[in-house]
């Protein structure tokens, strides 16, 4: 394991999480065993300044309170309490709380086992030089016979709104000793767009729902992976760009797939 790949297995880790042996052995390393350290140091200070911020007395009574004879809140109160230095600091800190419960709470729905791995998948891109790729143009839906033929990989499968799409160019790695196709798409306005197809089970890999997307990010890459249960395989889309873009490429394309 190299430094770069103990990283991103550290920056992934949350607490509360198990620390498999993957975990320990990037620990390894006592320079990012400090940065992480530092990072799980960080979390924890701002967790408990948030939770130290105390909500003025009387804070609701004072937004809520109608005056005899009025059904309305006085919203002229309430701007004027909201002006109030320790009520802003509240409102601020009860925001900085929710912002913060929403990241845990998204990093967690996309949480699964294995996703260590799969992040690897991805890094190995940025250390390629492109001479990796053997040129290949069909349709991605295709190729199940050619890797057969010359890798010998079986259970190729590719989700039918992908199946259709044009490749470029076409490689299988092998990444602890186990195999996982990589390819390269041909599309307009979709550069630096890669395919990947392993088996679940080689990377330790549980979706608790296969049949929907796990969506994550990865430096400049952004990534999509969901599994196919009759295979037991795994599908990764993965592009150059934000989280959003890719999230609006795979709402466009269930929309462009019928049924």
């Amino acid at each position: 394991m190299n430094a770069k790949e103990a990283r991103i297995i550290l920056r992934s880790h949350r607490p509360g999480q198990p620390q498999d042996a993957r975990f320990q052995k990037a620990l390894g390393e006592e320079s990012l065993k400090q940065e992480y350290q530092r990072q799980a140091e960080l979390d924890n200070r701002v967790m408990s300044l948030v939770h130290a911020i105390p909500l003025p007395e009387g804070l609701l009574d004072k937004m809520t309170k109608v005056e005899p004879g009025k059904r309305r809140l006085d919203w002229r109160s309430a701007r004027s309490a909201l002006k109030q230095p320790p009520v802003l600091a509240a409102l601020i800190g009860l925001a900085v709380m929710v912002g913060i419960l929403v990241f845990f709470w998204l990093d967690r729905m996309q949480s699964f086992p294995g996703r260590e791995a799969v992040f690897r998948m991805i890094s190995t891109t940025q250390e390629m030089s492109g001479a990796e790729l053997e040129p290949l143009i069909t349709e991605a839906g295709k190729l199940g016979d050619w890797f057969m033929l010359k890798y010998g990989l079986e259970d190729f499968n590719v989700p039918p709104e992908f199946a259709g799409m044009k490749t470029a160019a076409c490689r299988l790695f092998k990444q602890d000793g186990f195999p996982v196709a990589q390819i390269a798409i041909k599309r307009e306005n979709a550069a630096g767009m890669l395919f990947f197809i392993f088996r679940a089970e080689d990377f330790g890999v549980k979706l608790p729902s296969p049949d929907r997307w796990y969506i994550f990010t990865q430096e400049d890459w952004s990534a999509a992976v969901r599994g196919e249960a009759e295979t037991k395989t795994c599908f990764m889309v993965a592009v150059r760009g934000k989280r959003q873009q890719l999230e609006d490429f795979l709402k466009s394309l269930s929309k462009e797939t019928p049924g």
